[in-house]
């Protein structure tokens, strides 16, 4: 039985090859589509899954609000002192480690190509203990005591290779900041790319010092994680927090109506889950992902719906076949089983097919999208599973409907064939061709919608002029190393600056502590005017850049003046941008000029510093978020980041030398540079690669129902050519014709852009609010995508309906 049933499914694919191919074809992309999003999803669901201890491993972060809930920061980061706080006071926290991440140049002696100087960013100093919670997995060691003594460090296999070639690192020495020897103590596999944490160096944590390091409560720049026993109650161990930190800033919460807290967050939902200030990496995003498992469940589903369609619209041509069988003893039981197992061929032919576009198009789809996934799910357990999964739902799925309605077949109305007029045949496939291009429309339209918003953010005005602005990743390497360390590297900046500026192509050159895109680790707190209760303090994001920076960047002024480098005094003055004036109670620029602000200076107890300008407020971060309150500092030796402003189209060769410059004034400090553009849209990468994946896969839903649609064309107008025959010969217009081939189709589609409008608004406009400044989505977004499938639903359709309207009557009656 089961043999006959398989020979028969054979022949029915091979009989009809146009419908066999359109119904493996859609089915297949339905399946390809869904496997790469399944990849992407896995990929990201995936971080930090991978250490043995990820369940049991929180990271505590901080927040900070006032007495009357006005937020002021939300940090991934906390206090040092909080790890060994908690593990002495809490019985369920079994160890701790601290994280805090830095940059450096590394440097190298070689004997055959001399000195080798390199900026490396993704170094950590860590507890020794970070070993213990994390899967870092040592190659090669030094011993079995790893991090406890300080200058010492482990290194990955790519650092490994990078800095030693072949020869073996334990043991070697390095250079950090061209002064410090540190010692290799041994080396780590690579750290995997689903892991919130990106490090090449891992550094004894002691190499620090201690001090604020280890003791503060109020320097927040250190990711704590915590080793929390299994079945540890977690609320009940967060809810205890509150009464801790207490015991040690109580008093100046009470006395600055102001208060901080602090949250566990599980290791494995930081990636998806935490967008703070102050994350180790740009995080991914939870709604995303979940949009996106939607969509491939919506399209897996169009392409199930196009063989049910094409199913039961070919259903007629198989009745005679099924009244036959019937009228010679055939169950339903049987019928059903035989259009199940033809459900199932079609299915597995797919799958394979499917299978073989992925592992052709994933390159592809990385390229487009700018993304790096891997398709490795063929030593996946659960992948198999899976796809054994759809393999079986989608026979069902798929093959249930039209099996229970071929197999339903009176054989008496068939032989008559009065089935062909029932409106109970067709209501259901009218239903899914709605449901199949409501779905369509809701695709395109967010893809209409979600690029609309990416080219406002890129084209709004920001406030700030970032074109032909080229980034040099600055140093501290002079600062504190020596006395006057601070003075000479003023001094190197001053030279450089006019090096530069002596040229025609360099409009002008600042130095400063962030740029535009980059937010300080941490803002700084208790921050009021002079005179103001301690209530009235707030957090802002504290900046040091020289007399050049707002010129360079085209920030305007709305009152007072900008920093004076001949004036000494200058040191102890602020800016502010607007957002800050407001926050520290002044209504105009003319009152918050001459003020006093209780302001923290660096290393130094509170002072007052002079408001000397108010400027207007522009977007440091991506319209993602508010514009942040801003108080800027001076600091002409400030050197984390120099910015030079080019005047020429001829990038290549004012690099060049600009390159040659620098290393002329900064021997020993590598030149790594960006451009500012590039930087700040890179914030919006994210949004970007959502939104080509959305489009990537909105073409292929409209191809799949393209797809349906030419195959339920084909069908109608075969079934009805007789009846157009009759009519040309009574002398029906072509036009006449080609409406009533094609009206009931477009009707449907026409139904489906109503439903599918008001679905892609309420949908998408929940993504909107996701950014603080959003754009004012035009009508014309929705109608337009409508327009188009409208357009090449008309076209499929007409072409084929011309066909037939134009056909010979004589041909389509000479039987009759």
């Amino acid at each position: 039985m089961l043999y006959n049933y398989i020979k028969i499914a054979i022949r029915t694919i091979q009989r009809d090859k146009f419908f066999s191919i359109i119904n493996i074809l859609g089915l297949a992309i339905g399946m390809a589509t869904s496997l790469v999003i399944y990849q992407y999803v896995s990929f990201e669901k995936s971080f930090d899954g991978y250490h043995k201890l990820s369940d049991q491993i929180f990271r505590i972060r901080v927040e900070g609000q006032t007495y009357a809930g006005e937020m002021q920061f939300q940090s991934a980061r906390c206090y040092p002192i909080v790890g060994p706080t908690v593990k002495e006071r809490f019985p369920e926290v079994e160890e701790y480690a601290r994280v805090f991440p830095w940059k450096m140049i590394l440097s190298q002696q070689d004997d055959k190509i001399g000195k080798r100087e390199f900026n490396e960013d993704k170094m950590c100093f860590v507890d020794p203990s970070f070993l213990d919670l994390f899967d870092v997995k040592i190659v090669s060691a030094h011993g079995e005591t790893l991090l406890e003594e300080p200058n010492t460090f482990l290194i990955s296999e790519r650092m490994a290779e990078k800095y030693f070639g072949e020869t073996d690192p334990v043991g070697k020495t390095l250079l950090v900041n061209g002064t410090d020897p540190v010692e290799v103590e041994g080396v780590f596999e690579n750290i995997p790319e689903n892991s919130h944490l990106q490090y090449d160096f891992l550094t004894a944590y002691q190499t620090l010092g201690g001090g604020h390091f280890e003791n503060s409560w109020g320097w927040n720049n250190v990711f704590v994680y915590l080793k929390i026993q299994e079945n540890a109650d977690i609320e009940k161990l967060e809810a205890s927090f509150p009464t801790m930190i207490d015991e040690y800033k109580g008093d100046y919460f009470e006395a600055t109506q102001y208060r901080e807290d602090l949250y566990l967050q599980p290791l494995k939902s930081i990636h998806l889950n935490s967008n703070f200030q102050d994350e180790a990496r740009v995080n991914g995003n939870g709604k995303t992902v979940k949009y996106l498992g939607m969509i491939s469940i919506f399209v897996l589903l169009l392409a199930w719906i196009n063989y049910v369609n094409l199913t039961t619209a070919k259903s007629i041509q198989r009745a005679k076949e099924v009244g036959v069988r019937k009228t010679t003893g055939a169950s339903r039981s049987s019928l059903i089983a035989q259009f199940l197992m033809e459900a199932f061929f079609m299915n597995l032919i797919a799958i394979a097919l499917a299978l073989s576009l992925v592992q052709l198009f994933v390159p592809l789809f990385n390229a487009f999208a700018e993304m790096n996934i891997p398709f490795d799910l063929w030593t996946n357990v659960q992948f198999w599973l899976l796809l054994t999964g759809v393999l079986f739902t989608g026979s069902l799925l798929s093959g249930i409907y039209p099996a229970l309605v071929l197999s339903g077949f009176d054989p008496i109305r068939v032989l008559k064939g009065s089935f062909t007029k029932s409106k109970e045949g067709q209501g259901i496939r009218k239903l899914l061709v709605v449901f199949q291009f409501a779905s369509t429309v809701v695709l395109v339209i967010g893809t209409a919608v979600i690029f609309y918003q990416i080219e406002y953010m890129r084209n709004k005005d920001l406030g700030i002029d970032l074109e032909q602005t080229l980034i040099i990743k600055g140093t501290n390497i002079y600062e504190g190393d020596s006395v006057g360390g601070e003075a000479l590297l003023e001094q190197k900046i001053n030279l450089f600056n006019q090096h530069l500026q002596s040229s025609p192509a360099i409009e002008n050159v600042s130095v400063s502590e962030y740029i535009p895109s980059v937010s300080p680790h941490g803002w700084g707190g208790y921050i009021r005017r002079s005179g103001a209760d301690l209530a009235e303090a707030r957090a802002y994001q504290l900046q040091e850049i020289d007399h050049n920076y707002l010129d360079l960047y085209g920030i305007d002024l709305v009152g007072g003046r900008n920093f004076n480098q001949d004036k000494i005094t200058d040191n102890r003055k602020l800016l502010i941008n607007e957002s800050a004036m407001r926050n520290l109670g002044f209504t105009t620029s003319e009152e918050a000029i001459g003020a006093f602000v209780i302001f923290p200076f660096v290393g130094q107890n509170d002072e007052e510093g002079e408001v000397i300008g108010v400027m207007k407020n522009w977007h440091q971060k991506s319209l993602h978020d508010e514009v942040s309150p801003i108080i800027f500092s001076y600091n002409p030796s400030q050197f984390s980041y120099v910015s030079v402003k080019i005047n020429t189209k001829a990038l290549n060769e004012d690099v060049q030398m600009i390159e040659e410059t620098w290393q002329s004034v900064f021997a020993g400090v590598p030149f790594d540079y960006f451009f500012a553009d590039d930087s700040f849209n890179q914030q919006y990468k994210s949004d970007q690669q959502f939104g080509k994946i959305v489009l990537l896969f909105s073409v292929l839903s409209i191809f799949i129902a393209i797809l349906g649609l030419a195959g339920l064309s084909v069908f109608n107008c075969a079934q009805r050519i007789k009846e157009i025959g009759i009519r040309k010969t009574l002398g029906a217009p072509i036009f006449h014709l080609i409406y009533i081939l094609s009206s009931e189709v477009l009707l449907l589609v026409g139904l489906a852009a109503i439903i599918g409008i008001p679905i892609s608004y309420f949908a998408f406009d929940s993504w909107l609010a996701e950014f603080a400044f959003a754009a004012s989505v035009s009508h014309w977004v929705y109608v337009l995508p409508v327009l188009g499938i409208l357009l090449v639903s008309i076209l499929i359709i007409g072409i084929q309906t011309v066909k037939t309207a134009l056909g010979n009557p004589v041909d389509s009656l000479r039987y009759e």
